[in-house]
């Protein structure tokens, strides 16, 4: 069985809805007293928490799934063949996007820290009171926007990372037996890709030399992948 790729993400995130069809909007309630900012900071994450996770899966899922199409796009034109994303495929990503935004969760959070910290730094340099910048924390975590924004970026981070999982896992799923690390091939190569570079191919399962089975090996990194070794027949019986 496959399935549409774009149809399958507006899916799941249409389930992922409140019969209202809205998303669920943080509700906060900071009481008749400003809790401290680290207090405050702890409270909106743990309320936001499923808010946060799901954004970030959103964006990972999106990503994975152009890595699978990517895959099948470069075998069917080297193949000739017609072979559609399967089912199954996309429901292995959809766990692989949700179990990576658990563990992507602690840099929301670091990033999230970090826009308070420019905020309350920004406030005192103004000159303004401990119980008004309080109360701006406050405002600033009890915005949808905030944490929108924070787990956005996180995902978009990542989302190469995603992509070439994806593709990874779509050659080992086609029965690839190998593959090699393509770096831009530029004096801004970094020593552990081009050593990946020189190892030539290597079997799909084995690790690179920096200790990774497939790019990016570091934030920012150009380099791509290359497998070989898929048969028409691994295409035509998805």
């Amino acid at each position: 069985m496959t399935v549409d790729i774009h149809e399958s993400v507006l899916r799941w995130v249409l389930d992922s809805l409140p019969a209202d069809g809205r998303a669920h909007e943080p509700q906060v309630d900071p009481g008749p007293e400003h809790p401290d900012i680290e207090a405050r900071m702890q409270e909106s994450l743990e309320q936001n928490r499923g808010r946060i996770l799901k954004l970030l899966a959103s964006v990972l899922l999106t990503a994975t799934l152009a890595g699978l199409r990517a895959a099948l796009d470069y075998w069917n034109a080297e193949l000739g063949t017609h072979a559609q994303t399967p089912e199954t495929w996309v429901q292995d990503m959809r766990h692989w996007a949700e179990n990576r935004a658990r563990r992507l969760f602690a840099t929301v959070e670091q990033a999230l820290r970090e826009a308070v910290d420019q905020m309350v730094e920004r406030l005192k340099e103004n000159g303004v009171l401990r119980n008004q910048i309080l109360e701006q924390v406050n405002k600033f975590l009890s915005q949808s926007e905030t944490i929108n924004a924070s787990a956005n970026r996180v995902g978009m981070e990542n989302d190469s990372d995603a992509t070439y999982a994806a593709f990874l896992y779509a050659n080992q799923e086609l029965g690839a037996p190998g593959k090699c690390w393509i770096t831009a091939q530029d004096h801004r190569v970094c020593i552990a890709c081009q050593q990946n570079q020189w190892a030539g191919w290597i079997p799909i399962d084995v690790l690179f030399p920096s200790g990774h089975d497939r790019p990016p090996a570091h934030p920012r990194c150009r380099c791509a992948a290359r497998y070989h070794g898929v048969t028409r027949k691994a295409l035509v019986s998805l």
